[in-house]
C-alpha cells in the first residue's frame, strides 16, 4: 500500500479472464515450489508413499506441487508390498526417498489432570508463544482479509479479534 492507503506499491501482472458457460472467471496459475519436502510413514522402493494420521491432510498436495519432491519415511519396503488401495502418493510424484533415522515424537506441552482440579491451564511454555502470535495476528487483521496461520491458530484468532 502507498502511504495514503489507496494505491499499490507493487502491482500484480494482469490475470487472464475467460467466459465459460456464461460466467466470467479469472484464471490463476498454480503455486509451484522448487522443492517439496514431506514426511511419510512408509514407501516402497519405486516411491509409492503411505502417510499416517494428520500427515495425510496436506502432504500429498504439497508433494504434487513441487518440481522436485523429497519424501522422508520411517520405513522403505520392497516394491509390491504396499496395498495399491492404500497408497496416498503415487511414485510418479516422488523424486527422492530418504529413510529417516530418529523419529522422536515430541509433545508441545504436557498437561496432566490431577484429581479435584477444575481448570487445566498451561502457564508458560508453548501457549505463551501461540497467544503472542494470535494477539499480533488479530491486531493486523482487517475486514475481508484472508489469513493462513496453520492448523488451530485461526480458530483461536477469531476470539481475539476486536468486534
Amino acid at each position: 500500500m502507498t502511504p495514503d492507503g489507496k494505491g499499490t506499491v507493487i502491482g500484480a501482472p494482469p490475470r487472464e479472464a475467460r467466459n465459460i458457460n456464461g460466467r466470467d472467471y479469472i484464471l490463476e496459475t498454480a503455486l509451484t515450489g522448487d522443492f517439496a519436502i514431506v514426511k511419510g510413514w512408509k514407501a516402497d522402493k519405486k516411491g509409492n508413499v503411505i502417510f499416517r494420521k494428520a500427515a495425510r491432510n496436506f502432504n500429498p498436495d504439497c508433494a504434487t506441487a513441487g518440481k522436485i519432491t523429497i519424501v522422508e519415511v520411517e520405513e522403505i519396503v520392497e516394491t509390491g508390498e504396499l496395498d495399491p488401495d492404500n497408497i496416498h502418493l503415487p511414485a510418479c510424484y516422488v523424486d527422492r526417498i530418504v529413510l529417516g533415522e530418529r523419529f522422536e515424537k515430541q509433545i508441545e506441552f504436557r498437561t496432566i489432570h490431577k484429581e479435584g482440579q477444575q481448570n487445566l491451564s498451561n502457564k508458560g511454555g508453548a501457549n505463551d508463544g501461540r497467544q503472542r502470535i494470535i494477539n499480533r495476528a488479530a491486531a493486523e487483521i482487517k475486514n475481508g482479509m484472508n489469513v493462513n496461520l496453520g492448523i488451530g491458530l485461526p480458530s483461536f484468532c477469531a476470539t481475539a479479534i476486536d468486534p
